[in-house]
């Protein structure tokens, strides 16, 4: 089997997608195989703007019947976690059919099923967690990916079909799909691929310090416990850590790793990684920031600060600018005076850290507001030009 970074699973798909070839994708766990897929939908989506793109199982029941009758104004994600259904959740409920002359059983489709099976319906069909499915549910799959079919009805053209499992090293109860129903895929496995995490995810799904903090030790991005006595560190673990810290600090510099919080995000991803953090943490909150701002030219001073406080600080002022940028209640000269003070901070680091904020800023769609301040500001956008004038082009597209 072909293996590939799942940086370049996206490309993937949509070359499967418009060749008309479902694809199936092995991988570990937690290491964003799923997320992937509805981005990549969302991609697809954007390809038609005549249609509004929704997630078929998050959508009211207005919506849904909206969907059904006007099919064409519709682009859907249908994900479907094959491990948690039984067979008649795909064939649909048994009613009684043409009772009068010819009595039969005719099968009530769910309401997914109806709208794939819409002449005009457009959209994805992800069958995820599909080795993980009883060979009862991975037949009844056989006949959708083989034949395109589902309770006697013919899949939309327009509907793409993806499946997604985890790979048999991960997982004793993973069934081994029968060679039939592969050969109907094509099939790639995906290798986790940190720094297109770091690039392309993180930014937007992390807290900044738990973003610079697994920018300085790569490594515990997708830390694997040997002996399961810890909890295994994944990308998806680490996003849930993010939710846990946005909900207890407004800032970084208030953030203490209470005995409580602690455990909430050892829940998340484990005892050491937990540890590393904490400590990691620690160094940002004995750092004298007051000094910092009044002199940022000192964080270029190797004798001062090493590579992990300018980790640190990187988070650190990532994390307020991006918090003054949605503080309402400051006026405009404070806002603009702030943002100068911390994004002078950043310039005078290296360059690899500086790209590091402007990513997270770039994620909050922020880049425009903070650029404006820059430019009208002489000094910072001067000192902006000198150190970093090779990335400038870059970082602000």
């Amino acid at each position: 089997m072909r293996n590939i970074k799942i940086g370049e699973l996206k490309k993937h798909i949509e070359l499967f997608d418009k060749a008309n070839v479902p694809l199936m994708i092995y991988g570990t766990f937690g290491i964003g195989k799923s997320d992937i897929v509805r981005s990549s939908a969302k991609d697809k989506a954007e390809k038609y703007p005549e249609r509004t793109y929704i997630d078929w199982m998050a959508s009211s029941d207005e919506v849904k019947l909206d969907a059904l009758k006007n099919p064409s104004k519709y682009f859907a994600l249908i994900d479907i976690r094959l491990s948690q259904m039984e067979p008649s959740d795909i064939r649909g409920i048994p009613n009684i059919f043409n009772t009068q002359e010819l009595p039969c059983l005719q099968t009530i489709p769910w309401s997914w099923v109806m709208y794939i099976t819409r002449p005009d319906a457009c959209g994805t069909l992800f069958l995820d967690e599909i080795n993980l499915a009883a060979p009862q549910i991975a037949a009844s799959a056989y006949q959708i990916i083989n034949d395109r079919v589902i309770s006697d009805r013919h899949i939309s053209p327009g509907v793409n079909i993806v499946a997604a499992g985890n790979t048999t090293r991960d997982t004793d109860i993973v069934y081994d799909m029968p060679n039939p129903l592969k050969d109907r895929f094509a099939e790639l496995e995906v290798a986790f691929d940190s720094q297109a995490w770091l690039n392309e995810w993180a930014p937007q799904h992390c807290h900044p310090m738990i973003y610079s903090f697994c920018t300085f030790k790569e490594s515990w991005i997708h830390h694997l416990s040997e002996n399961d006595s810890d909890k295994h560190v994944t990308p998806r673990g680490i996003e849930r850590a993010s939710k846990i810290i946005n909900m207890f600090a407004k800032d970084s510099k208030g953030l203490e790793i209470t005995p409580f919080l602690f455990d909430a995000i050892a829940g998340c991803v484990g005892n050491g990684w937990t540890v590393q953090f904490k400590a990691y943490l620690s160094v940002y909150q004995n750092l004298d920031f007051t000094k910092i701002l009044a002199n940022p030219e000192s964080v270029a001073d190797n004798s001062l600060y090493d590579t992990e406080k300018r980790y640190a600080i990187i988070g650190g002022c990532t994390e307020r600018i991006l918090s003054v940028l949605k503080d309402k209640k400051l006026s405009a000269d404070e806002k603009n005076k702030k943002l100068v003070q911390l994004i002078t901070v950043i310039v005078y680091l290296p360059s690899n850290l500086f790209v590091l904020a402007w990513k997270q800023i770039k994620a909050q769609n922020k880049v425009k507001e903070v650029l404006e301040i820059i430019t009208k500001n002489k000094d910072c956008f001067k000192l902006l030009q000198d150190r970093h004038a090779a990335v400038l082009n870059k970082i602000v597209q």
